[in-house]
């Protein structure tokens, strides 16, 4: 990021009234050099074939796999190299059921906007150190019953094994039982209503 003094002529090209010349713009410049590579699938799936009610079943997947290079790569805070999830869901009128298991890979950085507040040097271990979210897998469902054409009942229930998130601080010099820093516990999330559309 770098910041200018705003020029009438840059005022001109931006489309900034004449009263901001003087003031400083900041914007943001990519340089350096780094890639992103990687493949994503995604699968869905009717099991029609199943007997009884097993034929109302659609199952869902999908994930990503990518791989950062170059010199910049601590510049992509909030990367996540792995994520998929995992869906079952039951449509038979006048109700729909859904099962979902997400997930999210180590995410480098817990702000995108900037790096772990300490360098590591109190860890012995400030080359390379960073602060990541750790690995995790949330189980989630929700579902719907409809009442009337135009009145929907439904349910949500988030993070039903009640996960906890944990923040890592580490470097590649950090002995791994030393990468714990921080247990967050959010508890389940459920939620329940009526929809109408009108």
């Amino acid at each position: 990021q770098r910041g200018v003094t705003l020029s009438p002529e840059l005022a001109d090209e931006l489309g900034l009234e004449s009263r901001y010349v003087g003031w400083t713009v900041s914007t943001q410049v990519n340089g350096g050099d780094a890639e992103i590579t990687g493949t994503e699938f995604n699968l869905i799936r009717p099991l029609h074939f199943l007997p009884g009610w097993g034929r109302h079943l659609t199952l869902k997947a999908n994930g990503t796999a990518l791989h950062l290079s170059g010199d910049t790569t601590p510049d992509f805070r909030g990367f996540i190299s792995r994520a998929g999830t995992v869906s079952l869901s039951f449509n038979r009128a006048p109700i729909v059921l859904n099962v979902n298991v997400n997930y999210r890979g180590r995410q480098k950085g817990t702000s995108i906007s900037s790096p772990a507040a300490q360098t590591g040097a109190q860890y012995g271990a400030a080359n390379g150190f960073f602060e990541y979210f750790a690995p995790r897998v949330n189980l989630d469902f929700s579902g719907e019953y409809k009442l009337s054409k135009r009145y929907n009942l439904f349910f949500a229930a988030r993070n039903v094994l009640n996960k906890e998130q944990v923040i890592e601080r580490y470097s590649l010099a950090s002995p791994r039982y030393a990468a714990g820093f921080r247990h967050e516990e959010f508890g389940v999330n459920f939620s329940l209503g009526v929809k109408g559309r009108f």
